[in-house]
């Protein structure tokens, strides 16, 4: 073939290629006008290849691009560059904006002058149409991560590089996001290390066979504050199934996880509030009874210690006698897991108080154990029971001591918060877990050594602040001792009473007649007979019902009562007899008694009589019963209602 022949050959084969090909292509002179462009072209523009021929490239040109394409082929025509491709912007004939990839090579003839540009014009409007929609998808989710509270993040399929994680990640870790991206793998280094074999054995599985996971765990910040996250992680697939990446959401539940908490404290309380209730209850019906039995038991013995004619029977009396005193403060114990038990109350200055209980302390604690004393340097006066508030700190102490039996030392304080004041009990000692405290007050709970404790002393203690419309605080951590701190309202000097005088030697003799109500016989036996030793005439009766059935002349002096009868209680026996006879003396008797009844019963001036009593008081109480001025009942205080026995 001759050489004219092949480049006819050339030449017909690159018009095909030309005419047929899918994309634009044009040849365009070095000036710009379009010298000849092909099929596809003019479907991209919606020109005629004759109207195409009248217009150079600039007029097709997006004005805000006409600069840009100016600057691109001056570049190629000065041989800076041989070739470009530019994205540039094209007007179509009916006026729409058409998105293109330009690629244009620059001709030159023999003398290596610019002959003619071959154009290549390849729609990319909805590529860009694509691309700019996800831009703004983009553009929207980053606007939404940096405002929400939740952190996002995005790693590879293994979970070794980190492609994205949201700005919340540096709320909830106290971090910056840099940190994870200079080192993906440090992310394990803020769990709580508690908890960081679990979340890696969890994470592990995010990458194998797991398709999502769900899990909660604590983390560290910078600060040292613990923080509670749920990390939920999910599993990315392209459409063969092939894991393509992992993903996830992080949540700061720290808020919930502290409510759920709040919550299972309160009812722990409220299950150990119930408990005691209940306990309370047993407690002050067993003692109720038990009181009745000693009280019948120790007006027999003072009976046979007063009718004895022989010396051993008097001393058998009296050692009776002495045993059911002990009996009694048995009782005493367990009222106080009673709401209401009496207790007698002055005002006491909390500073006193704790000076008292460090001396007789320093014969009980070990040389081996430090006692301070730290006081307030006022005076924080509280309404309370000497005795029982030096039992609380006692109890306290002893506890305290058993927990540094190497050795420590323990700090008795006082001190005022807000409205309240405190004493506290603090020690050295081992201190006590979660699990213990939430049973230190439960009665017979302890953690010593069989036959070492009851389990009473801290219950008993609990029970006494309770009466006292306190609360004890406790703050304790293993291995870092433990604090009591017993909170008690300030006292309002008026309305208290001084501690009850000790009994005065010797009986007063007794005249006149006094009716004895008591449903208990061997009680009622008793008394009768103790009353009519030292002179007084009495009548007895076993309920409120037959004590009114009786129709006596002259009428009683004086009426003796227990508070609980069958069917009706004694302060409201006291308000029937006195509507019969206005004159008559009050005293009440009871082994247990609500502290509601027994400040109503003092506005009105009745005398009471806590059994078990002995004789003595027996006799001192009717006495000055018998020389008090009458007052009638207060209405308000009136007891209707069935007396639960």
């Amino acid at each position: 073939m001759s050489a004219r022949d092949a480049e006819t050959e050339i030449t017909t084969l690159f018009s095909i290629a030309f005419e047929h090909s899918p994309i634009g292509v044009a040849l365009v002179s070095p000036d710009g006008r379009w010298l000849k462009v092909n099929r596809a072209l003019c479907e991209l523009f919606g020109y005629s290849e004759q109207e195409f021929l009248t217009r150079t490239i600039l007029d097709l040109t997006h004005p805000d691009d006409i600069e840009v394409t100016r600057d691109r082929v001056r570049r190629v025509i000065a041989g800076e560059v041989r070739s470009l491709q530019l994205e540039k912007r094209y007007i179509h004939r009916r006026g729409d904006v058409i998105a293109a990839l330009s690629s244009i090579s620059l001709v030159r003839d023999a003398q290596d002058q610019p002959r003619y540009f071959v154009a290549q014009i390849q729609d990319i409007t909805e590529r860009k149409r694509a691309e700019d929609d996800l831009r703004a998808i983009n553009q929207k989710f980053h606007l939404l991560a940096d405002h929400i509270t939740d952190a996002f993040w995005i790693r590879s399929a293994d979970m070794r590089e980190l492609h994205y994680v949201s700005p919340a990640f540096e709320r909830i870790w106290g971090r910056p996001v840099a940190t994870l991206h200079e080192n993906p793998g440090k992310w394990t280094d803020f769990i709580v290390p508690a908890d960081r074999d679990r979340v890696v054995t969890s994470f592990s599985g995010l990458t194998r066979d797991t398709p999502s996971l769900d899990i909660e765990y604590r983390i560290l910040r910078p600060d040292g504050e613990v923080r509670w996250i749920r990390a939920r992680g999910f599993q990315v697939r392209d459409g063969d199934g092939t894991l393509i990446r992992t993903t996830g959401i992080v949540t700061d539940i720290t808020e919930r996880r502290q409510s759920e908490e709040d919550l299972r404290q309160s009812q722990s309380a409220l299950r150990q509030a119930q408990k005691m209730e209940a306990v309370g209850q047993l407690a002050a019906g067993v003692a109720h009874e038990f009181n009745n039995l000693l009280q019948a038991l120790m007006s027999m013995s003072t009976i046979l210690r007063l009718r004895a004619a022989a010396p051993e029977i008097t001393e058998i009396g009296a050692d009776m006698e002495s045993l059911i005193k002990r009996g009694a403060g048995l009782t005493q114990q367990l009222l106080l897991f009673s709401h209401d038990r009496i207790i007698e109350k002055s005002a006491l200055d909390l500073d006193d108080q704790i000076q008292k209980a460090s001396a007789l302390l320093r014969r009980l604690i070990p040389e081996t154990i430090t006692i301070l004393v730290e006081t307030s340097g006022e005076r924080l006066n509280v309404q309370g029971d000497a005795g029982q508030i030096q039992q609380v700190l006692l109890n306290l102490a002893i506890n305290s001591r058993d927990a540094m039996m190497d050795g420590g030392s323990l700090t008795l304080r006082t001190g005022r918060d807000g409205d309240e004041l405190f004493f506290e009990v603090e020690d050295t000692g081992h201190g006590m877990d979660e699990a213990t405290q939430a049973h230190l007050f439960e009665p017979f709970f302890t953690t010593k050594e069989q036959g070492k404790g009851t389990g009473l002393g801290l219950a008993v203690a609990h029970g006494i602040v309770k009466q006292h419309g306190g609360h004890i605080e406790v703050h304790s951590r293993p291995g870092q001792g433990s604090r009591f701190r017993v909170m008690l309202l300030p006292s309002r000097e008026e309305g208290l009473t001084a501690p009850k005088p000790a009994a005065e030697p010797g009986l007063p003799a007794g005249s006149g007649r006094v009716l004895v109500v008591e449903d208990e016989p061997s009680v009622r036996a008793g008394i009768t007979t103790l009353l009519e030793l030292i002179g007084y005439e009495v009548i007895s009766a076993g309920s409120a019902e037959d004590a009114m059935a009786l129709d006596l002349d002259p009428p009683p002096r004086l009426l003796l009562s227990d508070i609980t009868l069958p069917g009706m209680t004694g302060p409201a026996l006291v308000e029937r007899m006195r509507d019969r006879w206005p004159a008559l003396k009050v005293v009440l008797m009871s082994g247990y008694l609500e502290e509601r009844l027994r400040e109503n019963a003092r506005r009105d001036r009745w005398r009471f009589l806590q059994k078990p009593f002995e004789f003595a008081d027996l006799a001192r109480e009717l006495d000055i019963a018998m020389n008090e001025d009458v007052m009638s009942v207060n209405p308000q205080n009136r007891i209707s209602g069935p007396v639960v026995h």
